[in-house]
């Protein structure tokens, strides 16, 4: 059943998204929203949106303009998107097209944007086409198609275009300062039939743009972030307010989510209640208006630290398991490249999104069980894109991957199913710390490095923090400080801490 869909409208579509120091919102509200249930014809879905003619603006005084489109997805099994995003610009067609594979059982966005020049302040592009091609045998919830330009104040006024392009895939679409309650199109189903409400999805307020942007609420994936970060992960559940409850503006208490809804009754409205929470303002305004003034600080110090802290790990790991450095090994041992043997093993493609990588240098080398934990860089390494690597960061394969990946990646790695499936610590790195404690304070953090202070702080104090940390959330009653004292009699003398 083809047809023309669009998601209900709240006000008339805008363009400009005004930059605010603290939007009228409060971070603490959200919407209830519905969306389309597809039923796919013959394995395919085919959705598609014209806008005959866009505006594009000049952004970051750099003669720079950015079309983009996205949508937001919920496939009830695993399947591959193909997305294609086409205009005519200076009487020339062009196009651009991305090849996903998407989990399934949660919401996820996902979309294109591409660089125009922009010579005279604006730009006026006309045939703007969307196509989001879905291959799959299963059912798919369709939220918020968007498409448009970027069109933000403070962007437009601003030089902030290194901060813009940094890791910008993992903003799409949100990027485009686009609301997907507000800002939707109609689209086209050109394959596939229409059966009813999909799965509902939850919209969360930002306290600085205003919009109401997705996120994942169901708790085994509340962790799949899209339009916000998490507030609380070490320290679930978040018992903070402000950043867990936020109060239902909508009238549409879906009964899917009734396990997440619950009832103020001092202030007499209901409320989705979260267990991680989320940031008050999503992640695109962190990324411009919270990261980048802490930037110059960052940069300084704390970039410094955590890139201090783990070279120091990989540097400790290695030691205490006796192994030398991967790449010199490999190319001693195997006569080839380490970063080629890990690209090849993983056919050349992101383990997680599967983009193609056309080169090893595309490439993000991932640790598959975090260095965190003390688990050292080897064969069992993963090949990510840059984006998919940033999203993983130090999680674990089991909040990062689906079931059928991870069997996968048990297959291609040598890791137990049951490693990828739990969030071990590496004991026998553990095993050696322990036992070397004393060379540990007395050899290892007398390095000159570590023992310099760098606002404040000094270094052997942060990455003897850091393992007390993770050894205590792996439930190691052990404190390094005291099994030194209990060994030498003494306190160390590399460390400041009591």
């Amino acid at each position: 059943m083809a047809g023309k869909f669009l998601t209900p409208k709240r006000r008339a579509t805008r363009q400009r998204s005004g930059f605010q120091v603290s939007g009228s919102k409060t971070g603490s509200t959200c919407l209830i929203d519905k969306s389309y249930l597809i039923e796919p014809d013959d394995g395919n879905i085919v959705i598609t949106a014209n806008n005959q003619k866009l505006t594009v603006v000049e952004l970051f005084y750099q003669n720079i303009g950015v079309l983009g489109a996205g949508i937001y997805l919920y496939p009830s099994e695993s399947c591959q998107v193909t997305l294609e995003l086409s205009w005519e610009e200076d009487g020339q067609k062009k196009d651009k097209q991305s090849i996903l594979k998407l989990d399934s059982g949660y919401w996820q966005g996902l979309g294109l944007i591409e660089e125009l020049k922009v010579p005279d302040k604006y730009k006026i592009i006309s045939d703007t086409k969307f196509t989001c091609s879905i291959s799959t045998s299963a059912l798919v919830s369709v939220y918020g198609l968007l498409m448009g330009v970027l069109d933000n104040e403070y962007l437009t006024t601003h030089d902030v275009y290194q901060i813009f392009k940094e890791k910008t895939n993992i903003y799409i679409p949100e990027i485009l300062y686009l609301d997907p309650t507000e800002d939707c199109l109609e689209f086209t189903l050109e394959e596939g039939n229409h059966r009813g409400d999909g799965q509902p999805i939850v919209c969360k307020s930002c306290n600085r743009c205003d919009r109401f942007l997705p996120i994942n609420i169901k708790q085994e994936h509340e962790r799949k972030t899209i339009g916000y970060s998490n507030h609380c992960i070490k320290n679930a559940p978040c018992k903070h307010n402000s950043f867990s409850r936020y109060e239902i503006l909508s009238d549409n208490l879906n009964p899917i989510l009734k396990d997440y809804i619950v009832r103020n009754n001092q202030d007499s409205v209901d409320e989705i209640k979260s267990y991680y929470g989320h940031q008050l303002e999503c992640r695109v305004c962190k990324k411009f208006f919270v990261n980048t003034p802490l930037n110059p600080l960052r940069n300084s110090t704390q970039h410094r630290e955590d890139s201090l802290r783990r070279r120091a790990l990989e540097v400790l790991v290695a030691e205490l398991l006796g192994k030398n450095w991967i790449y010199h090994e490999h190319r001693i041992n195997v006569k080839t490249e380490f970063d080629v043997h890990i690209w090849e093993k993983f056919d050349k493609q992101c383990f997680k999104c599967g983009c193609e990588l056309s080169k090893p240098n595309e490439m993000d080398l991932d640790h598959t069980l975090p260095l965190a934990y003390l688990w050292p860089l080897d064969n069992t390494a993963t090949c990510l894109c840059p984006s998919c690597n940033s999203s993983k960061s130090d999680r674990f394969p089991i909040d990062f991957y689906t079931n059928e990946q991870l069997e996968l990646l048990s297959q291609k790695t040598g890791i137990s199913l049951e490693n990828l499936q739990s969030k071990p610590i590496n004991q026998d790195a553990v095993r050696a710390l322990f036992e070397r404690v004393d060379w540990f304070f007395d050899n290892f953090l007398d390095d000159s490095e570590y023992q310099k202070y760098r606002d404040d702080k000094k270094a052997a104090d942060l990455i003897v923090k850091s393992l007390h940390n993770v050894l205590k959330s792996s439930r190691y009653e052990e404190d390094l400080v005291e099994l030194y004292k209990k060994k030498t009699g003494r306190s160390p003398s590399t460390i400041s801490l009591s």
